[in-house]
């Protein structure tokens, strides 16, 4: 993935996103959370997306998330 040129698409178990992402050089203004969020009954959760942009100035990737939020009851955090 680190070697394609434009946007990359990672969809993977989400217990081993948070493991796959610590081999990215990721700004540390952004720091990216050590677990996959659980909801609020302690499952996971498969409403959100990381993401990961490339500053090229500086090589680093800033991490942000979108809760995508597209069920009834589901909120942005």
């Amino acid at each position: 993935a680190m070697a394609c040129a434009g946007v990359v698409l990672i969809c993977w178990q989400h217990e081993k996103i948070p493991a796959m992402v610590t081999s990215l050089p990721i700004n540390p203004t952004t720091p990216v959370p050590k677990d996959w969020p659980v909801d609020g009954g302690g499952a996971g959760r498969y409403d959100l997306v990381w993401v990961f942009d490339l500053d090229p100035r500086t090589g680093q990737y800033s991490f942000s998330q979108i809760f995508q939020c597209l069920l009834a009851g589901d909120l942005p955090n």
